[in-house]
């Protein structure tokens, strides 16, 4: 039989090991998955797409996309080309959330509703948009659009 024996905090210290700020929002998740740290929950590339899980436990699957973190998107922004979802990594680490990747979510099923030439005419409206008037980027048709069609698809597929 072991003895138990007791450790004293500062030699349990120098054994730590700690992660760069970029490594801390990625944590083991389900099944040994690498799962990346948003506001409210976690993200998870698959297979399938990417797999969205809440701290509440709830989930959603947006099918047919992945997601990167991205350093050459401008600060707080993301876009959403040929199925992927790029998040600008200061924002994902501090305030981007499960809404902001379901309306870059919406601009993926305007993708494959319009085709990529259509889409590609709106998306460079939409980026000349973001840095010319980002107050009122929102308010764009597509991004109102954008909206809708991806918090459709969030309420009717959380579980």
């Amino acid at each position: 039989m072991k003895k138990v024996r007791r450790i004293k905090l500062d030699s349990l210290q120098k054994d730590l090991l700690y992660l760069p700020k970029g490594q801390l929002q990625s944590f083991l998740g389900g099944n040994g998955k690498i799962g990346t740290r948003i506001y409210g929950g976690t993200l998870l590339n698959t297979d399938n797409g990417v797999v969205w899980t809440g701290d509440d436990g709830k989930s959603c699957t947006f099918y047919g996309v992945s997601f990167t973190i991205d350093d050459v998107c401008p600060s707080d922004t993301a876009y959403q080309l040929l199925g992927t979802i790029h998040i600008e990594r200061g924002w994902a680490e501090d305030g981007f959330n499960i809404y902001n990747f379901a309306h870059e979510f919406g601009h993926y099923l305007q993708e494959e509703e319009y085709g990529l030439l259509e889409y590609l005419k709106m998306a460079a409206k939409s980026a000349k948009s973001v840095l010319e008037d980002p107050d009122n980027h929102m308010n764009q048709p597509y991004e109102k659009d954008a909206t809708k069609r991806g918090q459709e698809y969030l309420n009717k597929n959380l579980k």
